[in-house]
């Protein structure tokens, strides 16, 4: 048995179409790939969160991101993909750990994911807020920012409305130029360095980390970093030749997001000092615009912090359309009320869609920019619990469909993973812990809500 058809790689497409009420052929393996990097957004996790890597492993940030890489991200991909051919929903996780390990648990999860995809409108709103003050300075104000972000939500909640393919065709567009400015300032810091004596060897040095412990801590971060690829799945149900569509999405996805960062983080280091990549936009347009100041003559500079919005607007749709249709998908397993599973004209789910960007849109006034610590914990650990969960569905999945000793070798690497993934978590502190508790909390509020009306919603 190859190793493609141990994963279920549906190579010849065969799923041409899945049960749903959504609108179904929209998606090729072309725009998966494109709306789901779109969450991911490049420019503004590189504008808010590589200044946090470096900040934790120091020039080392590149290390974190391979360990990342290797010992989580990779391993829970093929998982994906084994786990889509067995339960090919736009729920994803949730839909993973209903079938094969417990319907309350995966209620928590699935929660979690909305949860976080709600966290995540709210972080994006206030980094394009931020920068959109950067790029035209006389917008000022104790309230500028929030003011600013509102109207960024309103449009583009009336935008996400309008279906799937044209809001994966936009995010497209953005993309390209964002992945454009990121790896190209990334390639002239490495081709053409303003900083010299920085070798290769110190970006994957453990010492420059801290060692063992600092590096794990780090790899919290590093998670955050490269995620997006999950929301693949969020499409599925839209996609043409849905099951295959998604496992290419998948695999290809995952390696360019890495190349990305790691293309930016070796460079970027190269053209301006680690102390300026460690401050935050602070009105002029913060790392990334002095990465660019180093390179781009003044009249084109401004593009960097342009950038930074387009990238915004890709992840805030990316991540509303996602979290929409796992919310969509849970109302029609009775998970939660029968509301979320409401679609308009476009058979986008308005209700799922409207609520999600309300609750980002309540963020951004009460959780701020200075606060971005916060955002960052409560994302990273909703990917911890979300990811954690699809190792384990894969641990279940193979031990009741596999043989004895395949399913015991399939299942070491996601079982380390798991491990490692939870310590990470551990090494990460208080803040982490508390933010992993209230969203667990809020999915056993569902389950208890569920089941005081009965086992499931209906």
């Amino acid at each position: 048995m190859s190793f493609f058809n141990f994963i279920g790689y549906d190579q010849d497409g065969s799923i041409q179409e899945l049960n749903t009420n959504l609108e179904k052929n929209q998606l090729s393996t072309w725009h998966i790939i494109l709306a789901s990097m779109g969450w991911n957004a490049p420019a503004w996790v590189a504008a808010s969160s590589i200044p946090l890597l470096y900040a934790a492993a120091g020039h080392a940030g590149p290390l974190v991101l391979l360990v990342t890489f290797l010992c989580s991200t990779l391993i829970i991909m093929f998982c994906m993909v084994y786990l889509v051919r067995q339960a090919p929903s736009a729920a994803g996780v949730f839909t993973f750990t209903e079938k094969f390990v417990n319907h309350d648990i995966a209620t928590v999860i699935g929660t979690s994911y909305v949860i976080c995809a709600m966290i995540i409108l709210g972080m994006t709103t206030n980094v394009a807020g931020t920068y959109i003050k950067a790029l035209f300075p006389f917008i000022k104000g104790e309230y500028s920012g929030q003011i600013v972000g509102t109207f960024f939500i309103l449009i583009l909640l009336t935008i996400a409305l309008q279906g799937v393919a044209l809001n994966a065709k936009l995010s497209a567009v953005f993309l390209a130029v964002e992945v454009t400015i990121v790896v190209g300032l990334g390639i002239c810091g490495i081709v053409n360095p303003r900083i010299e004596g920085i070798s290769l060897a110190e970006c994957y040095s453990i010492e420059e980390v801290g060692g063992i412990g600092g590096l794990v801590s780090g790899v919290l971060i590093g998670i955050f970093i490269i995620c997006g690829y999950d929301t693949t799945i969020n499409f599925i149900e839209e996609a043409k030749k849905p099951v295959r569509s998604v496992q290419r999405s998948l695999m290809i996805i995952v390696f360019v997001i890495f190349a990305i960062y790691t293309i930016a983080t070796i460079g970027w280091q190269r053209a301006v000092p680690l102390e300026v990549l460690t401050q935050f936009e602070n009105g002029d347009g913060g790392p990334i615009a002095s990465v660019a100041a180093a390179y781009l003559p003044a009249s084109m500079q401004w593009i960097a912090i342009f950038v930074v919005i387009t990238s915004t607007y890709a992840g805030f749709q990316v991540a509303l359309m996602s979290g929409a249709r796992a919310a969509y998908r849970m109302g029609e397993e009775g998970c939660l009320p029968p509301v979320f599973r409401l679609l308009n004209k476009h058979k986008t789910p308005w209700f799922s869609t409207v609520l999600i960007a309300g609750v980002g849109l309540l963020f951004i006034w009460i959780k701020p920019m200075s606060e971005l610590d916060w955002y960052l914990n409560i994302i990273s650990i909703g990917l911890i619990l979300s990811f954690s969960a699809t190792l384990i569905a894969f641990i279940f999945a193979v031990f009741k469909q596999k043989k004895r000793a395949h399913a015991i070798a399939a299942s070491l690497l996601p079982a380390f993973a798991v491990c490692f993934m939870v310590y990470a978590a551990y090494a990460s502190g208080a803040g982490a812990w508390k933010s992993g508790l209230v969203i667990v909390l809020i999915g056993i509020a569902f389950i208890v809500c569920g089941k005081t009306i009965g086992k499931k919603y209906i």
